[in-house]
Protein backbone atom coordinates (compact mmCIF):
# COMPACT_ATOMS: atom_id res chain seq x y z
CA UNK A 1 0.00 0.00 0.00
CA UNK A 2 2.80 2.62 0.92
CA UNK A 3 4.30 1.71 -2.56
CA UNK A 4 0.80 2.60 -4.35
CA UNK A 5 0.40 5.89 -1.93
CA UNK A 6 4.19 6.66 -3.34
CA UNK A 7 3.17 6.18 -6.38
CA UNK A 8 -0.08 8.75 -6.62
CA UNK A 9 2.33 11.39 -5.19
CA UNK A 10 4.75 11.20 -8.26
CA UNK A 11 1.68 11.06 -10.66
CA UNK A 12 0.42 14.16 -8.88
CA UNK A 13 3.75 16.01 -8.92
CA UNK A 14 3.99 14.86 -12.51
CA UNK A 15 0.99 15.96 -13.18
CA UNK A 16 1.93 19.80 -11.54
CA UNK A 17 4.09 20.07 -15.07
CA UNK A 18 0.53 20.90 -16.32
CA UNK A 19 -1.51 22.50 -13.91
CA UNK A 20 1.13 24.94 -12.80
CA UNK A 21 1.46 26.26 -15.80
CA UNK A 22 -2.35 28.36 -16.42
CA UNK A 23 -1.81 29.97 -13.04
CA UNK A 24 1.77 31.24 -14.37
CA UNK A 25 0.64 31.79 -17.69
CA UNK A 26 -0.16 35.71 -17.14
CA UNK A 27 3.71 36.28 -15.52
CA UNK A 28 5.37 34.16 -18.52
CA UNK A 29 3.33 36.46 -20.98
CA UNK A 30 4.14 39.14 -19.44
CA UNK A 31 8.22 38.39 -18.78
CA UNK A 32 8.16 36.66 -22.54
CA UNK A 33 5.91 38.64 -24.32
CA UNK A 34 3.45 36.13 -26.19
CA UNK A 35 -0.10 36.44 -26.93
CA UNK A 36 -2.91 33.99 -25.76
CA UNK A 37 -2.62 31.44 -28.38
CA UNK A 38 1.11 31.61 -27.76
CA UNK A 39 0.31 31.17 -24.20
CA UNK A 40 -2.01 28.11 -25.03
CA UNK A 41 0.69 26.47 -27.46
CA UNK A 42 3.40 26.97 -24.17
CA UNK A 43 0.55 24.87 -21.95
CA UNK A 44 0.44 22.29 -24.39
CA UNK A 45 3.59 21.52 -25.78
CA UNK A 46 4.70 19.21 -22.91
CA UNK A 47 2.50 16.97 -25.01
CA UNK A 48 4.22 17.37 -28.38
CA UNK A 49 6.72 14.87 -27.57
CA UNK A 50 4.19 12.55 -26.66
CA UNK A 51 2.56 12.48 -30.06
CA UNK A 52 5.45 11.95 -31.93
CA UNK A 53 7.93 9.58 -29.96
CA UNK A 54 5.05 7.66 -27.40
CA UNK A 55 5.54 3.69 -28.93
CA UNK A 56 9.65 4.78 -28.63
CA UNK A 57 9.61 5.69 -25.02
CA UNK A 58 7.20 2.67 -24.50
CA UNK A 59 9.43 0.33 -25.96
CA UNK A 60 12.34 1.59 -24.02
CA UNK A 61 10.32 1.13 -20.60
CA UNK A 62 9.96 -2.57 -22.29
CA UNK A 63 13.24 -2.90 -22.66
CA UNK A 64 14.81 -1.60 -18.83
CA UNK A 65 11.51 -1.92 -17.02
CA UNK A 66 9.15 0.14 -15.21
CA UNK A 67 11.09 1.24 -12.47
CA UNK A 68 14.07 2.32 -13.94
CA UNK A 69 12.29 3.68 -16.52
CA UNK A 70 10.18 6.20 -13.36
CA UNK A 71 13.75 6.93 -11.38
CA UNK A 72 15.00 8.41 -14.79
CA UNK A 73 11.79 10.55 -15.83
CA UNK A 74 12.51 12.11 -11.93
CA UNK A 75 15.96 13.06 -12.95
CA UNK A 76 14.81 14.72 -16.15
CA UNK A 77 12.23 16.32 -14.69
CA UNK A 78 14.45 18.05 -11.93
CA UNK A 79 17.10 18.70 -14.83
CA UNK A 80 14.42 20.65 -17.22
CA UNK A 81 12.11 22.50 -14.50
CA UNK A 82 15.54 23.72 -12.92
CA UNK A 83 16.59 25.34 -16.18
CA UNK A 84 13.28 26.96 -17.33
CA UNK A 85 13.78 28.84 -14.28
CA UNK A 86 16.54 30.25 -15.06
CA UNK A 87 16.05 30.52 -18.56
CA UNK A 88 15.99 34.14 -20.24
CA UNK A 89 14.93 33.03 -23.85
CA UNK A 90 11.17 32.19 -25.00
CA UNK A 91 12.35 29.58 -27.79
CA UNK A 92 14.56 27.70 -24.82
CA UNK A 93 12.04 27.81 -22.77
CA UNK A 94 9.54 26.03 -25.09
CA UNK A 95 12.62 23.65 -26.09
CA UNK A 96 12.78 22.81 -22.30
CA UNK A 97 9.05 22.46 -22.22
CA UNK A 98 9.02 19.95 -24.90
CA UNK A 99 12.00 17.99 -23.04
CA UNK A 100 9.78 18.22 -19.85
CA UNK A 101 7.42 16.75 -21.69
CA UNK A 102 9.43 13.49 -22.41
CA UNK A 103 9.84 13.01 -18.48
CA UNK A 104 6.59 13.30 -18.04
CA UNK A 105 5.76 10.99 -20.78
CA UNK A 106 7.63 8.08 -19.91
CA UNK A 107 6.16 9.05 -15.76
CA UNK A 108 2.84 8.26 -16.97
CA UNK A 109 3.29 5.09 -19.03
CA UNK A 110 5.56 3.65 -15.96
CA UNK A 111 3.19 4.93 -12.72
CA UNK A 112 0.14 2.41 -14.04
CA UNK A 113 2.20 -0.27 -14.82
CA UNK A 114 3.59 -0.28 -11.49
CA UNK A 115 0.15 0.32 -9.88
CA UNK A 116 -1.43 -2.62 -11.89
CA UNK A 117 1.78 -4.85 -10.69
CA UNK A 118 1.26 -3.58 -7.05
CA UNK A 119 -2.36 -3.27 -7.15
CA UNK A 120 -3.50 -6.92 -6.26
CA UNK A 121 -7.14 -7.73 -5.94
CA UNK A 122 -8.39 -4.33 -6.37
CA UNK A 123 -6.74 -2.96 -9.89
CA UNK A 124 -10.00 -1.68 -11.03
CA UNK A 125 -10.35 0.73 -8.31
CA UNK A 126 -6.93 1.84 -7.85
CA UNK A 127 -6.79 2.23 -11.54
CA UNK A 128 -9.98 4.35 -11.58
CA UNK A 129 -8.38 6.63 -8.81
CA UNK A 130 -5.89 7.32 -10.93
CA UNK A 131 -7.69 9.69 -12.63
CA UNK A 132 -7.59 11.45 -10.02
CA UNK A 133 -4.51 12.73 -10.01
CA UNK A 134 -4.80 15.38 -12.37
CA UNK A 135 -7.70 17.15 -10.15
CA UNK A 136 -5.91 17.04 -7.30
CA UNK A 137 -2.67 18.63 -9.05
CA UNK A 138 -4.79 21.88 -10.66
CA UNK A 139 -6.60 22.35 -7.34
CA UNK A 140 -3.61 21.97 -5.31
CA UNK A 141 -1.62 24.45 -7.83
CA UNK A 142 -4.84 26.64 -7.41
CA UNK A 143 -3.60 27.15 -3.56
CA UNK A 144 0.27 26.90 -3.62
CA UNK A 145 0.53 28.81 -6.91
CA UNK A 146 -0.88 32.36 -6.40
CA UNK A 147 1.37 31.85 -2.53
CA UNK A 148 4.58 31.05 -4.44
CA UNK A 149 3.54 34.19 -6.76
CA UNK A 150 2.77 36.33 -3.62
CA UNK A 151 5.91 35.69 -1.84
CA UNK A 152 8.24 35.33 -4.56
CA UNK A 153 8.74 35.14 -8.17
CA UNK A 154 6.94 32.79 -10.79
CA UNK A 155 11.04 31.19 -11.16
CA UNK A 156 10.47 30.04 -7.75
CA UNK A 157 7.53 27.80 -8.46
CA UNK A 158 9.80 25.62 -10.83
CA UNK A 159 12.31 25.69 -7.92
CA UNK A 160 9.48 24.59 -5.82
CA UNK A 161 8.88 21.39 -8.16
CA UNK A 162 12.63 21.00 -8.82
CA UNK A 163 12.87 20.15 -5.16
CA UNK A 164 9.94 18.25 -4.46
CA UNK A 165 10.93 15.94 -7.72
CA UNK A 166 14.66 15.15 -6.07
CA UNK A 167 12.47 14.33 -1.99
CA UNK A 168 10.80 11.99 -4.65
CA UNK A 169 13.35 10.59 -6.24
CA UNK A 170 14.88 9.59 -3.32
CA UNK A 171 11.24 7.92 -2.10
CA UNK A 172 11.20 6.12 -4.97
CA UNK A 173 14.69 4.29 -4.75
CA UNK A 174 14.27 3.81 -1.61
CA UNK A 175 11.40 2.12 -1.71
CA UNK A 176 11.69 0.21 -4.79
CA UNK A 177 15.36 -0.86 -4.06
CA UNK A 178 14.53 -4.22 -3.72
CA UNK A 179 11.96 -4.98 -5.83
CA UNK A 180 12.29 -7.53 -8.82
CA UNK A 181 11.31 -5.20 -11.83
CA UNK A 182 9.39 -8.17 -13.82
CA UNK A 183 7.84 -5.58 -16.62
CA UNK A 184 11.61 -5.29 -18.17
CA UNK A 185 11.42 -7.54 -21.42
CA UNK A 186 14.80 -8.63 -23.14
CA UNK A 187 14.13 -9.04 -26.89
CA UNK A 188 16.13 -9.18 -29.89
CA UNK A 189 13.54 -7.71 -32.63
CA UNK A 190 15.10 -4.56 -34.34
CA UNK A 191 13.48 -0.95 -32.73
CA UNK A 192 11.66 -0.82 -35.90
CA UNK A 193 9.69 -4.19 -35.67
CA UNK A 194 9.49 -4.01 -31.91
CA UNK A 195 7.18 -0.41 -32.48
CA UNK A 196 5.27 -2.12 -35.66
CA UNK A 197 4.63 -4.63 -32.87
CA UNK A 198 3.65 -2.58 -30.22
CA UNK A 199 1.43 -0.63 -32.93
CA UNK A 200 -0.41 -3.74 -34.30
CA UNK A 201 -1.24 -4.80 -30.38
CA UNK A 202 -3.08 -1.48 -29.89
CA UNK A 203 -4.78 -0.69 -33.38
CA UNK A 204 -5.87 -4.74 -34.03
CA UNK A 205 -7.65 -4.62 -30.25
CA UNK A 206 -11.28 -3.48 -30.61
CA UNK A 207 -11.56 -2.52 -27.23
CA UNK A 208 -8.15 -0.71 -26.87
CA UNK A 209 -9.57 1.27 -30.10
CA UNK A 210 -12.90 1.57 -28.38
CA UNK A 211 -11.11 3.34 -25.10
CA UNK A 212 -8.45 5.73 -27.54
CA UNK A 213 -11.72 7.00 -29.35
CA UNK A 214 -13.53 7.80 -25.95
CA UNK A 215 -10.21 9.15 -24.23
CA UNK A 216 -9.58 11.47 -27.05
CA UNK A 217 -12.43 13.91 -26.98
CA UNK A 218 -12.13 13.67 -22.86
CA UNK A 219 -8.14 14.93 -23.32
CA UNK A 220 -9.11 17.46 -25.57
CA UNK A 221 -12.12 19.33 -23.31
CA UNK A 222 -10.11 19.01 -20.29
CA UNK A 223 -6.89 20.51 -20.84
CA UNK A 224 -8.30 23.13 -23.28
CA UNK A 225 -11.43 24.03 -20.31
CA UNK A 226 -8.40 24.23 -17.56
CA UNK A 227 -6.27 26.89 -19.62
CA UNK A 228 -9.28 28.89 -20.92
CA UNK A 229 -11.58 29.27 -18.02
CA UNK A 230 -8.42 31.01 -16.39
CA UNK A 231 -8.20 33.28 -19.46
CA UNK A 232 -11.76 33.70 -19.26
CA UNK A 233 -12.45 34.44 -15.49
CA UNK A 234 -9.36 37.13 -15.64
CA UNK A 235 -11.74 38.96 -18.06
CA UNK A 236 -14.34 38.29 -15.68
CA UNK A 237 -13.06 39.30 -12.41
CA UNK A 238 -11.22 42.07 -13.89
CA UNK A 239 -7.58 40.98 -13.52
CA UNK A 240 -8.72 39.60 -9.61
CA UNK A 241 -5.69 36.82 -9.48
CA UNK A 242 -7.45 35.71 -5.77
CA UNK A 243 -10.99 35.16 -7.44
CA UNK A 244 -9.42 33.26 -10.56
CA UNK A 245 -7.62 30.63 -8.28
CA UNK A 246 -10.38 30.24 -6.38
CA UNK A 247 -12.31 29.38 -9.23
CA UNK A 248 -9.86 26.87 -10.41
CA UNK A 249 -9.77 25.35 -6.86
CA UNK A 250 -12.81 25.17 -6.73
CA UNK A 251 -13.86 23.32 -9.79
CA UNK A 252 -10.59 21.17 -10.02
CA UNK A 253 -11.36 19.86 -5.86
CA UNK A 254 -15.21 18.83 -6.73
CA UNK A 255 -13.80 17.23 -10.34
CA UNK A 256 -11.28 15.29 -8.02
CA UNK A 257 -14.07 14.32 -5.48
CA UNK A 258 -16.35 13.09 -8.57
CA UNK A 259 -13.04 11.26 -9.47
CA UNK A 260 -12.90 9.49 -6.37
CA UNK A 261 -16.39 8.65 -5.88
CA UNK A 262 -17.22 7.57 -9.38
CA UNK A 263 -14.20 5.11 -8.83
CA UNK A 264 -16.26 2.83 -6.81
CA UNK A 265 -19.09 2.54 -9.41
CA UNK A 266 -17.11 1.84 -12.34
CA UNK A 267 -17.60 -2.26 -11.29
CA UNK A 268 -18.41 -3.43 -14.79
CA UNK A 269 -17.26 -2.40 -18.19
CA UNK A 270 -20.80 -1.66 -19.42
CA UNK A 271 -21.53 0.35 -16.38
CA UNK A 272 -18.72 2.34 -16.84
CA UNK A 273 -19.16 3.13 -20.70
CA UNK A 274 -22.83 4.25 -20.05
CA UNK A 275 -21.68 6.92 -17.27
CA UNK A 276 -18.87 8.36 -19.90
CA UNK A 277 -21.46 8.45 -22.43
CA UNK A 278 -24.31 10.03 -20.36
CA UNK A 279 -21.29 12.32 -18.86
CA UNK A 280 -20.08 13.69 -22.56
CA UNK A 281 -24.02 14.59 -23.46
CA UNK A 282 -24.59 16.49 -20.23
CA UNK A 283 -21.59 18.13 -20.82
CA UNK A 284 -22.51 19.23 -24.51
CA UNK A 285 -25.73 20.54 -23.27
CA UNK A 286 -24.13 22.55 -19.95
CA UNK A 287 -21.11 24.09 -22.33
CA UNK A 288 -23.41 26.02 -24.98
CA UNK A 289 -23.56 29.48 -22.66
CA UNK A 290 -20.55 27.93 -20.44
CA UNK A 291 -18.57 30.97 -21.76
CA UNK A 292 -20.63 33.63 -22.41
CA UNK A 293 -19.99 36.61 -20.28
CA UNK A 294 -23.10 38.41 -19.51
CA UNK A 295 -24.17 35.04 -17.83
CA UNK A 296 -21.37 33.67 -16.16
CA UNK A 297 -22.65 30.92 -13.61
CA UNK A 298 -19.68 29.34 -11.47
CA UNK A 299 -22.47 26.34 -10.94
CA UNK A 300 -21.99 25.59 -14.79
CA UNK A 301 -18.40 25.42 -14.46
CA UNK A 302 -18.82 22.93 -11.17
CA UNK A 303 -21.28 20.69 -13.03
CA UNK A 304 -19.01 20.68 -15.99
CA UNK A 305 -16.28 19.23 -13.81
CA UNK A 306 -18.28 17.07 -12.21
CA UNK A 307 -18.79 15.40 -15.58
CA UNK A 308 -15.55 15.56 -16.36
CA UNK A 309 -14.61 13.83 -13.91
CA UNK A 310 -16.65 10.96 -14.31
CA UNK A 311 -15.40 10.53 -17.58
CA UNK A 312 -11.53 10.56 -16.42
CA UNK A 313 -12.61 7.71 -13.66
CA UNK A 314 -14.32 5.78 -16.46
CA UNK A 315 -11.30 6.05 -18.82
CA UNK A 316 -8.69 4.80 -16.80
CA UNK A 317 -10.89 2.39 -15.34
CA UNK A 318 -11.19 1.12 -18.69
CA UNK A 319 -7.46 0.18 -18.63
CA UNK A 320 -7.69 -2.41 -16.05
CA UNK A 321 -10.88 -4.02 -17.67
CA UNK A 322 -9.62 -4.50 -21.04
CA UNK A 323 -5.65 -5.41 -19.87
CA UNK A 324 -5.38 -9.13 -19.26
CA UNK A 325 -1.29 -8.51 -17.95
CA UNK A 326 1.28 -5.91 -17.59
CA UNK A 327 1.89 -6.41 -21.39
CA UNK A 328 -1.15 -5.13 -22.79
CA UNK A 329 -1.72 -2.23 -20.05
CA UNK A 330 1.49 -1.33 -21.40
CA UNK A 331 0.35 -1.26 -24.57
CA UNK A 332 -3.08 0.50 -23.98
CA UNK A 333 -1.20 2.72 -21.82
CA UNK A 334 0.89 3.36 -24.95
CA UNK A 335 -2.28 4.35 -26.76
CA UNK A 336 -3.63 6.51 -24.27
CA UNK A 337 -0.04 8.51 -24.16
CA UNK A 338 -0.46 9.46 -28.28
CA UNK A 339 -4.09 10.20 -28.49
CA UNK A 340 -4.46 11.87 -25.01
CA UNK A 341 -1.09 14.14 -25.40
CA UNK A 342 -2.71 14.91 -29.21
CA UNK A 343 -5.81 15.98 -27.26
CA UNK A 344 -3.71 17.78 -24.74
CA UNK A 345 -1.82 19.14 -27.69
CA UNK A 346 -4.82 20.70 -30.02
CA UNK A 347 -7.12 21.10 -27.44
CA UNK A 348 -5.79 24.48 -26.13
CA UNK A 349 -4.65 25.85 -29.35
CA UNK A 350 -8.04 25.32 -31.12
CA UNK A 351 -9.81 26.72 -28.11
CA UNK A 352 -7.47 29.82 -28.32
CA UNK A 353 -8.05 30.23 -32.20
CA UNK A 354 -12.33 29.92 -31.64
CA UNK A 355 -11.70 33.06 -28.87
CA UNK A 356 -9.33 34.82 -30.70
CA UNK A 357 -11.04 34.77 -34.00
CA UNK A 358 -15.15 34.46 -33.16
CA UNK A 359 -15.40 35.64 -29.66
CA UNK A 360 -15.75 33.56 -25.95
CA UNK A 361 -19.10 33.09 -26.40
CA UNK A 362 -18.23 30.75 -29.72
CA UNK A 363 -15.92 28.59 -27.36
CA UNK A 364 -18.89 27.07 -25.88
CA UNK A 365 -20.40 25.30 -29.14
CA UNK A 366 -16.85 24.11 -30.05
CA UNK A 367 -16.80 21.83 -26.64
CA UNK A 368 -20.34 20.42 -27.75
CA UNK A 369 -18.99 19.50 -30.82
CA UNK A 370 -16.30 17.31 -29.41
CA UNK A 371 -18.67 16.50 -26.59
CA UNK A 372 -20.99 15.04 -29.49
CA UNK A 373 -17.72 12.73 -30.86
CA UNK A 374 -17.59 11.40 -27.03
CA UNK A 375 -21.16 10.77 -27.16
CA UNK A 376 -20.38 8.47 -30.51
CA UNK A 377 -17.35 6.87 -29.41
CA UNK A 378 -19.29 5.83 -26.06
CA UNK A 379 -22.05 4.68 -27.81
CA UNK A 380 -19.50 2.44 -30.53
CA UNK A 381 -17.77 1.06 -27.02
CA UNK A 382 -20.85 0.18 -25.96
CA UNK A 383 -21.99 -1.64 -28.93
CA UNK A 384 -18.92 -3.28 -29.23
CA UNK A 385 -18.93 -4.65 -25.78
CA UNK A 386 -22.60 -6.06 -26.35
CA UNK A 387 -21.38 -8.02 -29.04
CA UNK A 388 -18.47 -9.31 -27.53
CA UNK A 389 -20.74 -10.70 -24.75
CA UNK A 390 -23.50 -12.02 -27.04
CA UNK A 391 -20.30 -14.04 -28.81
CA UNK A 392 -19.41 -15.01 -25.59
CA UNK A 393 -16.33 -13.65 -25.27
CA UNK A 394 -15.15 -12.41 -21.59
CA UNK A 395 -13.89 -8.83 -20.84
Amino acid sequence: MTRIILLFIVGIAFAFQYSKFPLISPELSEHYGYSLVESNVLISSVSFIGILFGVLFALWIRKIGATRSLIFSLFLAIATSSMMAVCSSFYLFLLLRILEGASNIVAMISIPMLIYTYGGNHRNIVMALWGAVFGIAFSTSSILVPEILRLFTWQAAFYFHSGLFIVLTIAVSWLFRSCEDSSAKKTTETLVNNARNLMSEIFSNKRFIASLLIFLPFTMLYISTISMMTSYAYTVYDGDFKAVSELVFTCTLIGTISVIASSFIFASVNRAIVMITVSFLCIGINAMDLFEQANFSQSKFIFHFILLGVIESGVFSLIAHFSKDEGEVLALKTGYIHVGNTGAFLGPILAALIVSNFGWEKLGAGIATISTFGVVFGAYAFILTQKRRNVGEVL
